[in-house]
């Protein structure tokens, strides 16, 4: 299905596959780190609340790009990721490009959020970072609001990764439904 808020119904663009690694960042009151990313393109009529993470490079594993991304953006150093919870494939637009992103989300968690500053890595996500917005949100805010998050299952699922409930295969998720 077609994003919600994006102009895609008549895309002829053909999509770029883009491997994504993504870190459910979780302090200890529960509370999950997103950031609410606004589309330079224009495709998107409100910011994306997406959490953090990025492109998988060539030769490197999802695992090894959320350790890397979550450094890159936060300067928190790990060793390696928790547990991998969902997998994610839709198509997204973004910038210039239209992106077939397949995305797998680990939990990572630390003792406080408080204090800390996203940085990004390259001269572009600094940029980005200076723009986007960045919250902690609960499980019952993500419910609750009316902001658009990717994946959009995001509200239903959140909860039981919260609790440290981890589905014992992640859960494959598609499209914007």
């Amino acid at each position: 299905s077609a994003c919600p808020g994006c102009v895609m119904e008549s895309d002829s663009r053909t999509p770029t596959i883009r491997p994504r690694a993504s870190i459910l960042l979780l302090d200890a009151s529960g509370r999950l780190l997103l950031v609410g990313a606004e589309d330079p393109g224009g495709a998107w009529d409100q910011a994306v609340w997406v959490p953090l993470g990025g492109a998988v490079e060539l030769g490197e594993t999802y695992e090894e790009a959320a350790v890397r991304e979550l450094f890159e953006e936060t300067g928190i150093p790990i060793a390696s990721v928790g547990p991998y919870v969902w997998e994610w494939h839709a198509l997204f637009p973004w910038g210039t490009e239209l992106y077939d992103t397949r995305e797998r989300f680990f939990v990572v968690q630390i003792p406080s959020g408080e204090g800390l500053v996203l940085r990004g890595n390259t001269g572009a996500e600094k940029d980005d970072f200076r723009r986007f917005q960045s919250r902690w949100w609960t499980a019952s805010e993500v419910r609750e609001s009316d902001k658009l998050f990717a994946p959009p299952q995001m509200a239903r699922l959140l909860p039981d990764v919260v609790a440290g409930r981890y589905p014992s295969e992640p859960i494959r998720l598609s499209g914007w439904d």
